[in-house]
This record gives C-alpha cells, structure tokens and sequence, in this order.
C-alpha cells in the first residue's frame, strides 16, 4: 500500500492522489473496474479512507 502512513513502503500516497489516480485510470478504460485490497495497517482511520477516496475516482471517471 502507498498510503503515507503505511509503514511498510515509502510511496506516500495522499487521499486526493489515489482519487486522481483511480479517476485517470477508470477514464481511460471502457470496461467495469474491480478494485481489492486491504490495509491493515490503520483500520480504523487510513485504511477507510484511502478506500472511499479510491472508489470516489473511480465513480467518477475521469471529473476532477
């Protein structure tokens, strides 16, 4: 995971990146998404949030 406060990597990835992200990859495809993962490093807060902003860009298509 690249979230920014997973210990595990060094990608330091914000909310708003992984939106815009998600969104230029669904923009760029015609075809349905299915997104997994995990992210049990911070499951109470990180982890809930990097998920709704991911599927937020990916809801939205390409809108930024």
């Amino acid at each position: 995971d690249g979230h920014v406060n997973d210990p595990l990597s060094s990608l330091q990835y914000s909310e708003a990146g992984v939106r815009r992200a998600m969104s230029a990859l669904r923009s760029g495809l015609d075809l349905p998404v299915l997104m997994g993962g995990a992210g049990g490093y911070r499951p109470d807060n990180d982890t809930p949030t990097m998920w709704a902003a991911a599927v937020a860009g990916l809801v939205a298509g390409g809108a930024q």
